[in-house]
């Protein structure tokens, strides 16, 4: 039998998947840009030379990859979209479910991320006491998403994390942690299977959130680390064993050598 050597057999690609691919490393290296508006279906099929049907079916697919919109009654040709970390959002949920992250990855990624996050803005707050102001509003509104239920809840919380990137004011961690703790508040959110449990879940997110923001209103950068630790910690170590909680706490709560 002979070697099959270091390469494998290669399938043709397929003539909207190429236009596919084109547009991609148009939109990476910026040659054009979120709200760029595209060619007419007869111009692209001038430029690609390719038929109707291909153009359709390459912009179906740059649509449900969420890269492009197009607007019912709209004639002017798809617009670009910017970036979204939606499009993070359900291949971190896959490799979650299937096996290949396990929650307790993502939660040790998260502690660092987020807690970061947390020192940052309280680095910063007296820079931005308009974005701590805007983080208190955003505390009111998780009390009134809690009143309405979990899902409005969980709305309310995504828009707290994202004011606190923005005092933080790091957008490349920003986008790693709305990714992660998107995937683990999901699964949070799934398995959380009593209405009583989710009360008690929400009341404590609040108060801890709360405990969060005057940690960043005055400054205390540890402090705010700490909280954020401490509240993630407590949220997520029902699903870990006790060998597991104890790792995430030496690691992030009780360092060695730690004044935690």
């Amino acid at each position: 039998m002979s070697d099959p050597g270091p390469f494998s057999q290669v399938k043709p690609v397929r003539a909207y998947e190429a236009i596919v691919a084109q547009f991609d490393e148009a939109i990476r290296s910026g040659t054009i840009r979120p709200g760029d508006r595209l060619p007419s279906e007869r111009e692209l099929m001038r430029q690609f030379g390719v038929g109707r049907s291909t153009v359709r079916e390459a912009l179906r697919v740059l649509q449900s990859n969420g890269m492009v919109r197009s607007r019912p009654g709209d004639r002017r040709g798809p617009e670009v979209v910017a970036f979204s970390t939606e499009l993070l959002h359900r291949p971190m949920e896959a490799l979650l479910n299937v096996g290949q992250v396990t929650l307790y990855e993502l939660i040790f990624f998260r502690m660092v991320t987020e807690g970061s996050l947390a020192g940052l803005a309280a680095t910063r707050s007296g820079v931005d006491p308009d974005g701590v102001a805007q983080l208190w509003s955003l505390v009111q509104d998780l009390k009134d998403g809690a009143a309405r239920g979990m899902q409005h809840f969980l709305k309310a919380d995504s828009a707290f994390h994202e004011g606190v990137s923005r005092v933080a004011g790091s957008s490349f961690l920003a986008v790693q942690n709305d990714v992660v703790r998107n995937a683990a508040r999901n699964y949070l959110a799934t398995n959380m299977d009593t209405p009583v449990r989710r009360s008690d879940y929400m009341t404590r997110a609040i108060e801890s959130h709360e405990l969060l923001v005057r940690h960043i209103e005055a400054g205390e950068q540890h402090a705010a680390t700490l909280m954020n630790h401490h509240t993630i910690l407590a949220h997520y170590s029902v699903f870990f064993t006790d060998d597991e909680v104890a790792r995430l706490r030496s690691f992030f709560v009780d360092p060695p050598g730690g004044d935690g």
